[in-house]
């Protein structure tokens, strides 16, 4: 990393001093040494690729005269100048010097990209697609090229399946129904000839509008299901996430899909730790490699829990839960329940989370004595009993109290077939409750009596005193 800052800092100031002589000197004499690298070393080519373009004179023209230099130099190693192209591609943009020109050769070559027979080239194509569609204004561009990308959604390598969904998921973000719609509604005013002529094309492009997003939709549906590579699932989560709330058909498969990914990788979306929470503000979690060693690319993992529709995606789970009729959750399950409620609820979506609530209060409490679940059942339990809001509090221990009870029955008179959590734990957990004060200390204090007057051997034997005490 200090190789590359000294040599870029190097080139920064050659090029402050003589442009033209500093451009020379890159492309006749360090191009030649640096073109074996990048054919040599795949895991150095982000780093060289900036190094090269630190010489380089910043205007589209002499950019577009290094590009063409550095295809010359590798002759027809077409792999390696396409993964070239897919790391400049994202200086250019950043720079704002992707103008048509530039465009024609970054899209021509990843639509060669696209056709060739080694699926490293075919990833780096769509990568370079993806820059276009996330870094610049020219999305439209690429939404006429659907048909092209479109062809390897039945592509079997997992990266460029996860680099197609990636694309799509960029495209789809940019494209919408509804602004079209509302043009053609201010545009409507006008009854000239003029005007109709503005209405036609605007109804126009809101059809292609339309027509693009179908296409896109049906090239998610077809990547993103729960027998695809779990690579490539781990890269959806975090690329639709934004999308749940414009596009809530995608909601089923998106929690099914989490549901089923392996804890680590569901966790890690889930439950960043407090280095990664804290260190990324827009709730990148920093990039990875799914594949050992340079042939894979990396890719952006993010937060999905403090991005997507929080009430959707608990409902949407809900559904799921009743419609399997399941006898009890796993920790998948309340893992992605606790992840779906807000820090804080929304007022005006109060009833709807009290209803959802209402629906899985017996499976909360049944995995408060599970000692695998019962963090994450006293953490939702405590996320309604304790709210701030006295309408969510109030409805939420008044319609499940009884369940509490009946949690306390299973841990201390249940058989012994399933395991218990510790006592100690529910202990505490009723201490905390207690503790609140007001109506919550009171009904905690009545289902423990409640508890004490059905089943006294069982109190006596226990150590729910203690919880008063």
């Amino acid at each position: 990393a200090s190789a590359v800052f000294f040599f870029k800092r190097l080139g920064d100031l050659m090029r402050e001093a003589d442009p033209p002589l500093t451009q020379q000197l890159v492309t006749e004499v360090g191009l030649p040494s640096l073109t074996k690298e990048l054919t040599r070393s795949p895991e150095k080519r982000e780093c060289l690729c900036e190094i090269i373009y630190s010489y380089t004179q910043e205007d589209t023209l002499n950019h577009l005269l290094v590009l063409r230099a550095l295809k010359e130099k590798m002759g027809d190693n077409l792999p390696v100048y396409v993964s070239c192209l897919s790391c400049l591609i994202a200086q250019d943009a950043q720079l704002g010097l992707l103008d048509e020109h530039l465009l024609d050769l970054y899209v021509y070559y990843a639509l060669v990209a696209m056709q060739n027979s080694q699926p490293r080239i075919r990833v780096a194509g769509i990568s370079i697609l993806s820059t276009i569609v996330t870094c610049t204004s020219q999305h439209q561009s690429i939404v006429a090229l659907i048909p092209n990308f479109g062809a390897l959604a039945n592509d079997e390598w997992w990266e460029v399946q996860a680099q197609l969904l990636l694309l799509s998921a960029h495209l789809l973000s940019k494209l919408s129904v509804v602004d079209h719609h509302e043009n053609a509604t201010e545009e409507s005013d006008d009854h000239s000839t003029s005007g109709k002529a503005i209405d036609q094309a605007v109804e126009d492009a809101a059809t292609a509008n339309e027509e693009a997003i179908e296409s896109l939709l049906a090239i998610i549906n077809r990547l993103f299901v729960v027998s695809s590579s779990k690579n490539v699932l781990q890269v959806a989560l975090s690329a639709l996430v934004h999308l749940l709330s414009e596009y809530t058909n995608l909601l089923p498969m998106f929690v099914t899909v989490l549901l089923e990914q392996p804890p680590a990788l569901r966790q890690r979306l889930l439950h960043p730790t407090e280095v990664e929470a804290t260190s990324a503000p827009d709730r990148t979690l920093g990039r990875r490699t799914y594949v050992m060693g340079n042939s894979s690319r990396m890719y952006e993992e993010k937060c999905i829990s403090s991005l997507w529709p929080h009430l959707d995606v608990a409902k949407t789970l809900t559904r799921q839960v009743e419609a399997s009729a399941l006898e009890r959750l796993e920790l998948e399950h309340m893992e992605v329940l606790e992840a779906s409620l807000p820090d804080v609820f929304d007022v005006v979506e109060i009833d709807e989370w009290l209803a959802m609530f209402d629906k899985v209060k017996q499976y909360v409490f049944a995995s408060l004595m599970d000692p695998e679940l019962h963090l994450h059942s006293a953490a939702v339990v405590k996320k309604f009993w304790l709210c701030s809001t006295e309408r969510v509090s109030a409805r939420s221990i008044e319609a499940s109290k009884k369940n509490l009870l009946q949690a306390l029955r299973f841990l201390y008179s249940g058989g012994a077939d399933r395991a218990r959590v510790n006592e100690e734990l529910v202990l505490g957990f009723l201490r905390e409750l207690k503790e609140r004060g007001g109506n919550v200390q009171l009904e905690v204090t009545s289902v423990v009596e409640s508890f004490q007057e059905t089943h006294p051997e069982e109190y006596k034997l226990s150590q729910l005193s203690t919880v008063f005490s």
